[in-house]
């Protein structure tokens, strides 16, 4: 009998579409999108990969319900003081905007960047959002409610997490990139090759070794700088 069969008698119960989206981050985390295949997938499970077929059926699926699984991992923004009785605000100035609205919207997008700091790899997942992910849809959907809520305009709202998007997909894709800068030359130097060095490349070592760094506080300053923009009430 083959290793695989081995493993597949050795399974607790049957794989479910569950396991399958674990053990696909997993492979995510370990060794980056280009390495999940359906067969890597069977391995990993031990079975064969018609059993993947029968759970989800294709590798878009699959990122599917790898983005749904990171997307709740966020933990989800509490619900503002009768957020449900108090009607949204129009243009600025229409409604008692929350003081804490900046510290909420501040919060998601933390959180968000957390994620991606635990699952770099999965950062082209992530940052696909809501047409990848309900949870991400949801999410977009009640931080446009907290700053509707805070008397920006539609169209204010809307630019506010347009530019916030941007931002933490751009944090996220230049570390991905400064990791994988780094790696490619380690490995160079590794295999005793000779280094393709650009004009001024120690200041451009300086910006690589500090966009693989994460760090988070960098990231809180430019939302705190974005969030100051918007709203007329005095920010934190």
């Amino acid at each position: 009998m083959s290793e695989r069969g081995v493993k597949s008698m050795g399974r607790t119960g049957p794989v479910t579409a569950e396991a399958v989206v674990d053990a696909a981050l997993a492979v995510i985390d370990q060794d980056g999108l280009d390495a999940l295949t359906m067969r890597r997938l069977a391995h990993d499970l031990g079975v064969e990969p018609v059993t993947i077929y029968r759970q989800l059926p294709n590798k878009d699926a699959i990122l599917a319900g790898v983005a749904e699984k990171l997307w709740r991992e966020m933990e989800p923004p509490e619900a503002s003081p009768g957020a449900d009785d108090a009607p949204v605000g129009g243009a600025r100035g229409e409604s008692s905007p929350p003081p804490d609205w900046r510290e909420r919207v501040r919060g998601m997008w933390l959180a968000l960047n957390g994620l991606m700091q635990e699952h770099p790899n999965a950062i082209p997942i992530i940052a696909r959002g809501g047409s990848s992910s309900a949870s991400a849809g949801e999410g977009t959907a009640e931080m446009l409610r907290v700053c509707r809520d805070a008397g920006l305009s539609p169209q204010e709202a809307a630019e506010l997490l347009h530019i916030l998007s941007a931002c933490v997909v751009g944090f996220g894709f230049a570390t991905l990139w400064g990791r994988q800068v780094a790696v490619a030359r380690q490995a160079a130097a590794t295999a005793g090759e000779p280094a393709h060095a650009p004009r001024d490349a120690g200041e451009l070592s300086d910006y690589v070794a500090a966009a693989a760094r994460w760090d988070p506080a960098q990231f809180a300053s430019a939302v705190d700088i974005v969030l100051r923009a918007y709203g007329d009430d005095e920010a934190p």
